[in-house]
């Protein structure tokens, strides 16, 4: 165990050594190479913006002093340390020191309709260490994830391994406006935030998970969990953010300013009724011995 412990901290501060993007994320060897590259020209482009029209109120919401493109990049940064790929095999790689629970990870992850019409749900991100560490907690059992950077002890939802889900290129975005695009790179980047509230949070608020989608929910999302219950949690702070993105997005076509007036719309119906601010401080489990 000692020997393992000591593996992870090794392979992590190895890890972040080099790293294409202004985030210090490392990708896993998964994630294929146009995939990479395009997060991280999203995050290196993201670095030099400016948001004259975000307010001290959005700031706060992120728990930043300064909101400009600089410490938002720093932000998520210490929140997201891993991308994996979409055909990772997290629960072939995850071990543990008791018998593995399920791998169902889906109250971390992002939900977005493939289409209004059929009302079928994509995962667009999930934040994986968020549920393994909640697995972690709930079993007492130390559990680790078997990556390209070595054994990582999942000890905190501030791991920050994050898996790349089947929609973050396809469904994600404004498919009528290149893949590169401004207004795609914020709508990227706009996951990338709501992804990192997962990696915050302690108590009954550790990882903020979502809430369970009213019965009458349409869109696919009725008894799915896929909305908000915290006016500080994922979504909350995706929509705050994605109004900053547009109101300072000044080369963005029309195509995607209405987009994203359609992504903010979604985002904030996921806010139920009864939500409240939440102590965003993470917290860690001792190493077990």
């Amino acid at each position: 165990m000692k020997r393992v412990g000591w593996l992870v901290l090794l392979s992590m501060s190895v890890g972040l050594v080099g790293c294409g993007n202004n985030a210090g994320i490392i990708f896993d060897s998964s994630v294929p190479a146009q995939q990479q590259a395009l997060l991280e020209n999203d995050i290196n482009r993201l670095a030099q913006m400016k948001f004259p029209s975000a307010t001290a109120n959005d700031a706060a919401l992120l728990g930043i002093a300064n909101m400009d493109g600089a410490a938002l990049t720093k932000w998520i940064g210490e929140r997201i340390r891993v991308i994996i790929g979409e055909d990772f095999n997290v629960s072939g790689n995850t071990y543990t020191f008791s018998n593995p629970t399920p791998f169902t990870p889906v109250l971390f992850s992002e939900l977005s309709p493939v289409s209004a019409a059929d009302g079928e749900l994509s995962t667009i991100m999930v934040n994986i260490g968020a549920d393994l560490y909640l697995k972690a907690r709930a079993s007492n059992k130390s559990y680790f994830l078997d990556m390209g950077i070595g054994f990582t002890q999942v000890y905190t939802p501030r791991v920050g391994i994050i898996q790349i889900g089947e929609g973050l290129f396809t469904v994600q975005g404004y498919r009528t406006d290149p893949i590169d695009s401004v207004g795609n790179t914020l709508a990227r980047v706009s996951t990338l935030i709501h992804e990192s509230r997962h990696s915050d949070g302690n108590g009954v608020a550790v990882a903020f998970p979502h809430a369970s989608c009213p019965s009458w929910m349409g869109g696919g999302f009725a008894n799915q969990p896929a909305c908000e219950g915290y006016l500080n949690g994922p979504y909350s702070i995706q929509t705050a953010m994605m109004k900053v993105f547009r109101n300072s997005c000044v080369g963005c076509s029309q195509s995607e300013l209405y987009g994203m007036d359609k992504s903010i719309s979604d985002y904030a119906s996921r806010l139920q009724s009864g939500a409240t601010f939440q102590d965003i401080r993470p917290e860690a489990l001792a190493e077990l011995q």
